[in-house]
């Protein structure tokens, strides 16, 4: 216990509070209907780090970890319950336990899981921090990292995915370049949260309702549209939704038409407007025939 513990101190120094804080402030709100139960073990790297890629990899550990978590779409087992089950289940096995968490298999992350309650594990590997300057002096930033999310119920990977963010923010095709390197990787870590957020709303997709119609043009079509959903449902600024008829086929299994397109433009805590990008007219006859099974559904990005 004492060898896992100190391979972990650091990853616990930064997330520990924020993950009670904001698991605490999910289970008050209780708004999402059934909530998946998940734990994120820390990632493990696959290549050589210098002291200041270390603490960057480390940094970006906990970013994704606080990106998956603002969500608000999920149940979060702490950290230190798989660490006590995983020693349990490891010296069961005989295994040695000097290696820490880059040393647990799949088949015993599952393990843990089913004996947690946990319905999905992610986990992942930080590929690549670097850092170089261009031929005007400026500096760029590179992380590159795959996340996974492993079911605990078939013991196999639900799915991955691999990303590459960096320190640019292209602004009419051009590259942004920053002063240090410092800045360049604090730039491209705070780049990380949109995609993970992303990866998050395509695979794991949350549903709100739609409370009503706004701003008609001549024909009476919407412009807007307000939902039921927002900060307390893990939706933002700029989220494109889709609009979707909830309807069950003959066999009793639940599918989504899609009629329309919406991206998130005012948000509170319990509501967001959004305007209509896609399927105005379409919107507006649901709402007044099937309003019931009308909902908001998180945009897969295909």
């Amino acid at each position: 216990m004492n060898q896992l513990n100190s391979n972990l101190k650091t990853f616990l120094a930064l997330s520990i509070i924020q993950l009670f804080g904001i698991h605490a402030s999910i289970c008050a709100q209780g708004q999402m209907g059934h909530e998946n139960t998940v734990a994120v073990v820390p990632f493990s790297t696959a290549f050589e780090q210098d002291e200041d890629e270390a603490d960057y990899s480390r940094m970006l550990t906990e970013t994704i970890l606080s990106s998956i978590v603002q969500t608000q779409r999920f149940k979060m087992v702490d950290i230190t319950d798989m660490e006590k089950v995983l020693m349990v289940i490891r010296r069961q096995q005989i295994k040695e336990i000097s290696g820490g968490w880059k040393d647990v298999t799949e088949a015993q992350l599952v393990e843990a899981g089913k004996q947690l309650g946990i319905e999905y594990i992610f986990a992942g590997t930080i590929t690549n921090v670097s850092t170089s300057p261009s031929v005007s002096g400026l500096w760029r930033a590179e992380f590159g990292f795959a996340v996974k999310a492993i079911s605990v119920e078939s013991g196999r990977i639900y799915v991955t995915e691999t990303f590459s963010v960096n320190s640019d923010k292209g602004i009419g095709g051009r590259l942004a370049g920053k002063d240090s390197k410092k800045e360049a990787l604090n730039a491209a870590l705070e780049n990380a949260n949109e995609p993970v957020k992303k990866f998050i709303d395509k695979y794991f997709p949350t549903e709100v309702k739609i409370f009503k119609e706004k701003d008609f043009d001549k024909k009476g079509i919407p412009k807007f549209l307000v939902i039921n959903g927002g900060l307390s449902n893990g939706l933002r600024v700029d989220q494109e939704m889709d609009v979707v008829i909830k309807e069950t086929d003959e066999y009793g299994a639940i599918y989504w038409n899609k009629i329309g397109e919406i991206k998130i433009g005012e948000i509170e805590a319990s509501f967001s407007t959004c305007k209509i990008r896609k399927g105005g007219e379409d919107i507006h006859k649901a709402m007044a025939e099937q309003k019931d099974k009308l909902l908001a559904r998180s945009k897969a990005y295909d």
